[in-house]
């Protein structure tokens, strides 16, 4: 019995290792947050975004067009509002 443990632990192991080696793909980053100023150096200007609960204190902004279109905008004058 302990055979066939071992035997399937170092199946798994190897199979686990051989995507490794040939570079299996791996998660997504995220995309990392912009401020408003690169957003806006870059073309863009920060907006609220698409799918936004308007009545929560804290809206999503994202930044719309330019270099960093799409990405999360963190320093709105420091209270996460514009």
């Amino acid at each position: 019995m302990r055979i066939r443990t071992l035997t399937a632990l170092a199946l798994a192991t190897g199979t686990l290792a051989t995507a490794g080696l040939f570079g299996a793909p791996g998660a997504q980053a995220m995309p990392w947050d912009t401020t408003v100023q690169d957003c806006m150096d870059g073309g863009g200007y920060p907006d609220v975004s698409d799918d936004a609960d308007l009545d929560s204190p804290d809206l999503p902004w994202v930044c719309v067009g330019g270099t960093y279109d799409g990405r999360p905008v963190s320093d709105l004058g420091g209270s996460g509002r514009a």
